[in-house]
């Protein structure tokens, strides 16, 4: 696999230092067979990219808009609960949410009520009480996980706007002329709380999920028109988090270690940043990307991200193949 991935460009550098990560990896292994077995499967019953939902997200194409998927990746990290805790859920229009979807529809109800989101000054000086109505308005009364350092993370959004970029983030986004890799490079370093690094060894690994989400999120909800048409949307990998590599698991091409099995399956949770971590999220990463290339062979012409959106939908529909996904606290994913 080394030879094919390096034929990659990887300006970000977040494939090469994943790399490294398998190379050297001791508890996680990427069964290159049962990738290209996967990739005949999505072939064979054709199972297209999903579209982005406008039922789940705000747009009005307006600047709001930008600001609503700023805010959505600022938050949009660790939903699971604990075993025999109760999950956080909203309810929308009469049904109930966990999740992803539950995040994106208590902000789009907040910016449909006029809650102003798309002010700097506001997310500057945002307060635990009124984020806490934001996100738990038509909750279940189950506080979202790492609830402060979400709040945290928006206070810290508003501040870097304001500094830095005159309180305008149209003016941040126009700035990088739609080039998908200065602009994450640019979020990492000046927004911290989105600079996903980790060390393994001596090595440090870069996987920015949330940056590169922030990029595919605001091509998608512009329509990769005005603020979202960036040019070279193929170079962002896949966005490592807990639920790819269980369906990854399930498809037979992330194999673990016995120990590191029992682990993950007794419930236990990983330390951010530690080795199994790690190892898990580059895996993925790689992982992704070679069956891109086994479906590349086939004709399905999709960039990482692409296939990473389809495995994550995959992964919304249980399976009775399925394993638990891995347990880590961290605001990256």
């Amino acid at each position: 696999m080394t030879q094919k991935i390096n034929q990659r460009k990887d300006r970000l550098g977040v494939l090469t230092s994943c790399l490294a990560v398998v190379k050297s990896a001791i508890d996680v292994h990427i069964d290159e067979n049962r990738a290209a077995d996967a990739a005949r499967q999505i072939v064979e019953q054709h199972i297209e990219i999903p579209p982005c939902d406008p039922y789940f997200h705000y747009s009005d194409g307006t600047i709001r808009s930008l600001y609503y998927v700023l805010v959505l990746d600022a938050l949009n990290f660790c939903f699971w609960g604990l075993p025999g805790e109760k999950r956080w859920c909203i309810t929308y229009k009469g049904r109930e949410y966990n999740g992803y979807w539950a995040l994106a529809l208590a902000l789009k109800n907040a910016f449909l009520r006029g809650v102003p989101l798309w002010e700097p000054r506001y997310l500057a000086s945002m307060t635990d009480d009124a984020l806490h109505t934001i996100l738990h308005k038509d909750g279940n009364g189950v506080t979202i996980p790492l609830f402060h350092q979400r709040r945290r993370n928006l206070n810290e959004v508003g501040e870097v706007l304001l500094k830095g970029f005159g309180g305008d983030y149209r003016v941040y986004v126009e700035a990088f002329s739609g080039d998908t890799v200065a602009f994450v490079n640019a979020v990492v370093k000046d927004f911290p709380s989105f600079c996903d690094e980790a060390r393994y060894q001596d090595l440090v690994v870069k996987f920015y999920k949330r940056a590169q989400i922030l990029v595919s999120d605001t091509a998608a909800i512009c329509s990769g028109k005005s603020w979202g048409s960036f040019k070279n949307l193929h170079e962002l990998t896949a966005f490592a988090d807990y639920k790819i590599p269980q369906v990854l698991r399930r498809l037979g091409i992330l194999v673990y270690s016995d120990r590191l099995a029992d682990l993950i399956d007794s419930r236990k949770l990983l330390d951010a940043g530690s080795g199994e971590e790690v190892e898990i999220r580059a895996s993925t990463i790689c992982a992704v990307d070679y069956l891109r290339r086994e479906l590349e062979k086939a004709g399905y012409n999709h960039s990482a991200a692409e296939v990473d959106w389809l495995l994550w939908h995959m992964g919304q529909e249980p399976s009775p193949d399925d394993r638990p996904y891995h347990l880590t606290r961290t605001v990256y994913y």
